[in-house]
């Protein structure tokens, strides 16, 4: 091979994913010592093959990786009141308080530009570990925004915070499963940006908000061209990272699309981009969903290893839901390798799991898991009773129309006694496929 090979090959190669053919080049290739080509590949070697090593733990506050986004907002309020800030955990507990007693602050001063932004950033930084907190506290951001006085910070500032604001309360509403209410949030958020500074990092932010509806949507051509209006901005302002954060998404939602190879090229070219020195628990998310694409088809053993060699990775990164779900990983791994005891003992435990923290339609796609295997051991009548909860949910929740339909479908099935395996992996699938995910 006299030229290098593209970004594609050399990810195929260390994937394994290439025919015998062009990985036999591949390797020659690298064989000769291009230094060119081992240089491109670094980043994606050191995170594949040592995940969990090199890292020191942090003592820096957790929240710190959500510091870009918080950065880039002071960027565009341009506002600054230390005074504003240091009131602003007092006022927030008093919130919580006066939420659960039925009454909120009438004062028009206690409504401020500080209080706003500690709800957002307090919000945000729940997403992995208490979705139904960080929605109480996005719905609050969103009131503090509506009351601020425009008097006091000036009109553009004032509705550039509502506009945030609204954009991440639609982001908890679809993390906590109430999918109509995150479509009516984005589209408040994108009529306020109109009324302010016309930022493009606002833009960009909601652009990023509004493809994961869409993605959820199905509508995946308008959801990667506002994640392509997203990145370019990024890069014109000169914030890889924020470019880089982009492309995750773009590599997630491409594999949820249908097509997890590509979404795993993708994903690997946002490892390039990141780079060895970037942000380790954005590496860890690529990571993550790499893992998810393996299993998705079909790749166990494979997994298995990557999941092993992952282990300090989410002890260091993972919240709690993120925990919830590696479980739900594991026992798909073990359904994948006919380990059937441990992986329904896993798909229970993630249920129960999903169902207490408020997430119906994640447990309910993990019980589909869960039918399946009962449904190999022949416990017809469990699945049926199963199958029938789950619809009574959908139902009360306005859960996507074909989700139910997928559903209606097996019950069908069941109650005609031919229901398959094949059938419902097929009703699992359509489930995942319309799962409201968080995003980054």
């Amino acid at each position: 091979m006299t030229e290098h090979p593209s970004s594609e090959l050399l990810t195929g190669f260390l994937l394994g994913r290439l025919a015998p053919p062009e990985q036999r080049l591949v390797f020659f290739h690298l064989l000769h010592g291009c230094p060119r080509c081992r240089e491109e590949m670094a980043p994606l070697v050191e995170a594949m093959f040592r995940p969990g090593r090199g890292e020191v733990p942090p003592d820096t506050d957790p929240e710190d990786y959500d510091g870009p986004i918080g950065r880039v907002f002071a960027r565009i309020l341009g506002w600054k009141d230390d005074r504003d800030r240091e009131e602003a955990d007092r006022k927030v507990a008093d919130l919580l308080g006066g939420v659960r007693a039925g009454v909120l602050p009438k004062s028009g001063g206690f409504w401020t530009l500080g209080l706003c932004e500690r709800l957002l950033e307090r919000s945000w930084s729940l997403r992995h570990d208490d979705p139904k907190q960080m929605l109480q506290l996005a719905g609050l951001a969103t009131e503090a925004a509506d009351r601020l006085e425009p008097e006091r910070y000036g009109m553009q500032v004032a509705f550039d915070l509502r506009a945030r604001a609204w954009g991440e309360y639609a982001n908890a509403c679809r993390v906590s499963d109430d999918l109509v209410q995150a479509e009516r949030a984005i589209g408040r958020a994108l009529e306020l940006r109109k009324q302010g500074s016309g930022s493009e990092l606002l833009r960009a932010r909601l652009a990023e908000l509004t493809a994961g509806i869409l993605s959820h949507q199905r509508h995946f051509p308008g959801a990667f061209q506002a994640l392509d209006l997203a990145y370019t901005i990024h890069k014109r302002h000169g914030d890889p990272q924020s470019a880089a954060r982009v492309l995750v998404q773009r590599g997630i939602y491409t594999g949820r699309s249908g097509d997890p190879e590509q979404g795993i090229q993708i994903l690997a070219r946002a490892l390039r981009e990141i780079g060895e020195d970037g942000d380790a628990k954005l590496r860890f998310l690529v990571l993550h969903n790499i893992l998810l694409f393996r299993v998705e088809q079909g790749e166990f053993r494979v997994a298995s290893r990557q999941l092993f060699d992952m282990r300090p990775l989410y002890v260091r990164h993972a919240g709690e839901v993120d925990l919830v779900k590696l479980r739900g990983i594991e026992g798909k791994i073990a359904a994948g390798l006919s380990e059937w005891d441990r992986a329904e003992r896993a798909f229970r435990q993630v249920r129960e799991e999903f169902e207490v923290r408020g997430q119906i339609y994640h447990s309910a796609v993990m019980g589909l898991e869960l039918a399946a295997i009962w449904l190999r051991q022949g416990r017809t009548e469990e699945v049926r009773l199963l199958v029938l909860e789950m619809l009574e949910v959908f139902r009360s929740r306005y859960v996507a129309r074909e989700s139910i339909a997928a559903l209606l479908l097996l019950r069908d099935a069941l109650e005609r006694d031919r229901a398959t395996l094949e059938l419902v992996a097929m009703v699992a699938s359509v489930l995942e496929q319309h799962a409201p995910e968080g995003v980054l």
